[in-house]
């Protein structure tokens, strides 16, 4: 299910799945869908609680990497 959603949007960026929850527990998620921007050091750079368009997520990506 989760590869159709991936796949129908051509998503490019990586989509993790969380089953027994521990990354949910370490970055304090409440909500879903939840989006973290994370960068390579593994640093939150962004959060988001909600859907997210495909836009909206790229112009959050760009004030990232313009900072």
């Amino acid at each position: 299910m989760v590869k159709d959603y991936v796949d129908r949007y051509d998503l490019t960026y990586t989509v993790a799945l969380d089953p027994s929850a521990a990354v949910m527990r370490s970055y304090g998620v409440f909500g879903i869908p939840t989006h973290y921007f994370i960068d390579r050091e593994g640093r939150i750079r962004d959060r988001y609680y909600g859907p997210l368009t495909r836009d909206q997520m790229e112009q959050r990506l760009a004030t990232i990497l313009s900072g």
